[in-house]
């Protein structure tokens, strides 16, 4: 009898052990289920494992509800004008209205300068002059200004382990219209495209951006044989920008 109170009393306490056990988990997983801070899940997964390192996101860290990021940007061109390159320096400024969507403007003033292969045409052609010889003086119609106003789609939102720290990430679409300052005047520009954004902290991101941009200068402007190009540039720009 006395053996049999003694099994029953320890069977008893394992029951009780090994439900208490059990409840714990069933606490564990509707914890994790319920999801807290980024730091109690990197304690409750290191109270797991502690052997291991976790690092845990969960939600969207930037608030993109109502509001405002502006910055600076610095730019390349290809493609256009065959006789000069492009860089460029401006601003841009977007207000997003969600997660998904903002609106905003990309200005930038471009630094033009005669490449090799135009160097060469207008050298050419100086060396025509002297000599007597008929020559065609090369039509260049460079641009100074450039303003657009864009709509952005924002499909794409991650995190990365980027040394030890996590970085959160954007990828968007990008389409507007705005007008570009030639030496011959005003032309409409249309402007689509793409970029990336890696947000450094809450309030400062980098971003990459990549356009194609379509307008007609004229290379001719001054003469009576006057005549309308059609421009296709692609812009390549990094810009740094702050959330207000």
């Amino acid at each position: 009898m006395k053996y049999l109170v003694l099994t029953l009393t320890c069977l008893s306490f394992f029951s009780g052990s090994f439900a208490t056990a059990d409840n714990q988990k069933i606490d564990m997983k509707k914890d994790f289920s319920s999801l807290g801070d980024n730091d109690a899940v990197e304690q409750r997964a290191k109270a797991l494992d502690p052997k291991n390192k976790y690092k845990a996101v969960q939600g969207r860290a930037i608030d993109m509800n109502m509001r405002l990021e502006m910055g600076v940007n610095y730019g390349l061109t290809s493609g256009g004008d065959p006789y000069y390159s492009t860089q460029t320096l401006g601003a841009n400024l977007d207000f997003h209205l969600n997660p998904n969507w903002s609106i905003g403007g990309r200005y930038y003033h471009s630094y033009n300068a005669l490449n090799a292969e135009g160097q060469n045409a207008f050298q050419s052609a100086n060396s025509n002059f002297v000599s007597g010889v008929n020559y065609n003086t090369p039509a260049i119609d460079y641009p100074s200004d450039t303003t657009l106003g864009v709509i952005n789609w924002y499909p794409i939102y991650g995190k990365l382990d980027l040394f030890g720290q996590i970085t959160h990430f954007d990828i968007y679409f990008l389409g507007g219209y705005g007008v570009t300052e030639l030496n011959s005047g005003a032309a409409g520009t249309l402007a689509l495209g793409g970029g990336f954004g890696l947000w450094l902290t809450q309030h400062i991101t980098a971003r990459l951006e990549a356009r194609y941009q379509e307008y007609n200068d004229h290379p001719y402007f001054d003469l009576p044989q006057s005549y309308t190009r059609q421009i296709n540039q692609v812009v390549y720009m990094g810009s740094i920008g702050f959330m207000l």
